[in-house]
């Protein structure tokens, strides 16, 4: 994680204490419902970098 931080740190130009990276595992038959629709359907204007597919 020092690694992802660090470079979030450098590409928003901002302190790395203030960064926190959460991740979390879901089932396949799961992610439909519970990350593409929730998280990048509905949340799409906070996606940062959009997926390509």
């Amino acid at each position: 994680m020092k690694k992802i931080s660090a470079l979030i740190s450098k590409e928003f130009k901002c302190n790395n204490d203030f960064i926190s990276i959460a991740l979390h595992a879901e089932q396949p038959k799961n992610w439909q419902q519970r990350v593409y629709n929730k998280h990048i359907i509905q949340q799409k204007h906070k996606l940062i970098k959009k997926p390509n597919y």
